[in-house]
């Protein structure tokens, strides 16, 4: 299950993000692009805050 504040992976194209809300088999969420919006739970994997400093450090 997610939780508000769960770091999120978007399995189509590799998207970002922070979870903002979940109701039913949905979450809402800040993609790394600004942009919120409904994904469901299928298409969503969790990451961790470790596995987000590593997408993000420069290599």
């Amino acid at each position: 299950m997610f939780s508000i504040g769960n770091y999120v992976m978007f399995s189509l194209d590799g998207a970002v993000g922070t979870v903002m809300e979940t109701k039913d088999n949905k979450c809402l969420v800040a993609w790394e692009d600004r942009v919120c919006s409904w994904a469901t739970f299928d298409l969503l994997r969790k990451i961790s805050c470790a596995e987000l400093i590593q997408i993000f450090t420069p290599k």
